[in-house]
Order: structure tokens, then C-alpha cells, then sequence
């Protein structure tokens, strides 16, 4: 997910949260290991679990994802803010981000909040149907 925006054609790739790509020493991509998936976003992951809801075509989620360290589950939801940033999201309030339809393909309502070493991601079609989704 981190790593998608760098391939994405309709917005500048300099504006990409990672680039998840190995070069050699000439500057090309390395053909051998083109992608780099130990990203320092994901460094500490120590598991997950999600909950996925279906409300006839509309969908929500919530994710737990646990960390080694607090300062992991702090960079993850750091750079979690930036990729809901690039595809076009703003803060309302509270940790609580809206992508427009008119931005994004993942339009929708996001809240991330981190706790300790845990970090949830609640997803919801509107922002007033994240609590329905996952009361805090």
C-alpha cells in the first residue's frame, strides 16, 4: 500500500510516500530484486487482525495492527496520514480523515489512531459511519 503511489500514473511520482524500488550501482532498477519490501514503515510489525464489514454494496473495516515498540506503531501511523494525504485526504478532526469521490478511487472516511504499540485504521463509506463501524 505504501509502495503503490510510486507506480500510480494519474499524480506525480515525485510526491510518492515510498519509493519501493532497489537500484544497482548504475542508478538503473535492479533487475535482479526490483522491490525493496523491508520498508521502515513496516519495521516491528509483530501481527494484525481485521474486521471487515458488508452493508448491502458498501463496505467498512477496522484494523489492529500490533508493533514491536511505540515508536514503531508512531512511524507506521505517520506515514499511514501521508498515504491518505497523497491520494487526496483531509483532516477533520480528531484523527479522522476524508478521502472526496472526486480525488480517489479509495474514497472514503479513515480514522487513525495509535495507542501504545497498536494502531487502528477504521474505515467507513462517511465519516459519520465510523462509529458504527468501531466505537473507540
Amino acid at each position: 500500500m505504501f509502495g503503490y503511489p510510486a507506480y500510480e500514473q494519474e499524480r506525480h511520482p515525485q510526491s510518492a510516500v515510498l519509493n519501493p524500488l532497489n537500484y544497482d550501482a548504475d542508478g538503473d532498477i535492479d533487475q535482479s530484486s526490483p522491490f525493496d519490501y523491508a520498508t521502515e514503515p513496516v519495521a516491528g510489525w509483530d501481527g494484525e487482525k481485521l474486521w471487515v464489514y458488508e452493508n448491502g454494496d458498501e463496505t467498512a473495516y477496522t484494523w489492529r495492527i500490533a508493533f514491536d515498540s511505540n515508536g514503531d506503531a508512531r512511524e507506521f501511523a505517520r506515514t499511514y496520514r501521508q498515504l491518505l494525504q497523497y491520494w487526496g485526504a483531509e483532516e477533520r478532526s480528531n484523527g479522522v480523515w476524508r478521502i472526496p469521490e472526486d480525488e480517489s478511487e479509495f474514497a472514503d472516511a479513515f480514522r487513525v489512531t495509535r495507542s501504545g504499540n497498536e494502531v487502528t485504521i477504521v474505515n467507513a463509506p462517511t465519516q459519520s459511519d465510523l462509529g458504527d463501524v468501531h466505537s473507540r
